[in-house]
């Protein structure tokens, strides 16, 4: 096998010299630069071009560590005395130099340890709870920088720190903010996610942990589509004593807000729940929000087994209502809470209200906390009173 690092070779086009430096120098052997010439063919009649090939073989793989600058040396001066200084050859030698450095110094020791089976254990954890990718990555590149080589070898102490990184990303509604009364509370959602059972929740939740009477609660429903929605949103107020009402225009709701304001403390709001791509339907919710007012408090609702792309779609599609906050439906129907997490996170969307269970009671409707959404992640070893203290009831520590 030819042994010079560096030679000329001929042939028809590029890839027939390619193939011919490989044949001659092995699979090391590549195409530097080509040249296009004309030669005479036979008997003189004409002239046809071929293509002329500077052709460079990459030294084999050392067992010890390479003199980079020393190798570099070598190889240049072997390539100048064959190609007269050749600038192009030296520049294409130079930027092999830089990668061999690159690969050099990314393949240091240190970084062995990144690949522990514990670190590797958590991202499969994180990628079990539907966690999406690049919330994935900067949980780990801060379990990397976190903790030390001897503390990896407890993976309880990993999961741990893995669980409070994930909580520092969750927002939480400020439900301790002033409000005046009464207040116009709406819920908006794509359908299906539960919004009516979730008005039914709220109010049941007013009455009972905060001390309002039930006939200072109000239910309206502006869902003019589904009769049924109407009819439940009916029958829950009748069971609490509540006043309700169901305005089929614009008009209706901005007479039944009037006289709602005067009696009650609470209003809320049930509306249309549509595609987040319907156009039509977002157009009559927008006109609705504007007869709620300004001071309305807007609050999307989705269902915690939505996937992490719907959820990012769903909060992008329904951001010209300028919505204040997210309620997640529906917790107790997963165990993996990694997709509504990231997802929130990627949008940089608060948590004010978790529900779970069908029942209108106040043990499935919940003030959103850190904690709650924690202990729905699938596979990890909970220290709950850690948890707690560090987050100091669903707030970062």
């Amino acid at each position: 096998m030819f042994e010079e690092p560096v030679f000329e070779i001929e042939g028809r086009s590029f890839e027939e010299c390619q193939a011919k430096a490989i044949m001659r120098g092995g699979p090391r052997a590549t195409v530097l630069r080509t040249d296009v010439i004309k030669v005479p063919v036979f008997l003189g009649l004409g002239r046809r071009e071929i293509v002329k090939a500077k052709c460079y073989i990459a030294p084999p793989p050392l067992t010890r560590p390479l003199n980079m600058e020393e190798e570099r040396k070598k190889i240049l001066q072997t390539a100048s005395e064959i190609t007269k200084k050749d600038p192009q050859i030296t520049e294409i030698l130079d930027k092999i130099q830089e990668i061999n450095i690159k690969i050099d110094t990314t393949q240091k020791p240190e970084a062995a340890s990144f690949d522990h089976p514990n670190i590797e254990s958590i991202a499969e954890l994180l990628e079990t709870n539907d966690f999406l990718p690049a919330f994935r990555k900067k949980i780990m590149e801060r379990l990397k920088g976190a903790l030390s080589i001897d503390k990896l070898e407890d993976r309880h102490e990993l999961e741990q720190r893995a669980l409070e990184f994930i909580g520092e990303t969750i927002k939480i509604y400020d439900h301790e903010k002033p409000r005046k009364l009464p207040r116009i509370i709406v819920l908006i959602g794509p359908t299906g996610v539960g919004k009516t059972t979730t008005i039914a929740k709220l109010a049941t939740k007013f009455i009972m942990e905060d001390g309002f009477t039930p006939d200072r609660i109000s239910l309206i429903t502006t869902d003019h589509y589904r009769l049924a929605a109407s009819q439940q949103l009916e029958k829950y107020a009748d069971i609490l004593g509540s006043p309700f009402a169901a305005p089929s225009s614009t008009d209706e709701l901005k007479k039944e807000l009037s006289l709602q304001r005067e009696t009650a403390d609470i209003i809320l709001v049930d509306t249309m729940g549509r595609s987040p791509r319907d156009s039509v339907v977002l157009g009559e919710i927008l006109e609705m929000l504007k007869v709620c007012g300004s001071g309305a408090e807007l609050h999307l609702t989705l269902a915690a087994s939505t996937k992490a792309a719907d959820i990012i779609d769903a909060t992008a599609q329904f951001e010209p209502f300028r919505y204040e906050s997210v309620i997640v439906t529906k917790l107790d129907e997963t165990t993996r809470a990694g997709n509504v997490i990231s997802a929130l996170a990627e949008r940089g969307k608060s948590v004010s209200y978790i529900t779970d269970g069908q029942e209108s009671t106040p043990h499935t409707m919940h003030k959103a906390n850190v904690i709650r959404l924690l202990i729905n992640l699938e596979g990890f070893d909970v220290d709950r009173r850690r948890l707690e203290e560090y987050f100091d009831n669903g707030r970062p520590g």
